[in-house]
């Protein structure tokens, strides 16, 4: 695993514990939710607010992704580096 795989991991894991970025997110979403929920949105915002929580949501997704790309990549390199071990001791 290169170091900037595992560094990413790291900051993204860093980023979705963050109690700030939790905060921002739900509030961020809460809004576009509330506002999606109005009757009066002209149907062109109504549109614009479901594009921008679909864009909200990607980026979350992508976001956990990282920080799971990263934290599989630790287990497989500890493993392999075990094993390795394992075999030269044997």
């Amino acid at each position: 695993m290169s170091v900037h795989d595992e560094a990413r991991g790291e900051e993204a894991r860093r980023i979705l514990q963050s109690e700030l970025y939790k905060e921002a997110y739900s509030q961020v979403e809460a809004n576009v939710v509330a506002r999606l929920a109005q009757a009066s949105t002209p149907p062109v915002e109504a549109e614009q607010l479901r594009q921008l929580l679909i864009a909200l949501r990607k980026v979350r997704t992508y976001l956990e992704q990282v920080l799971q790309t990263g934290t599989m990549k630790a287990l497989v390199e500890k493993e392999s580096t075990i094993r390795n071990l394992l075999r030269r001791r044997a």
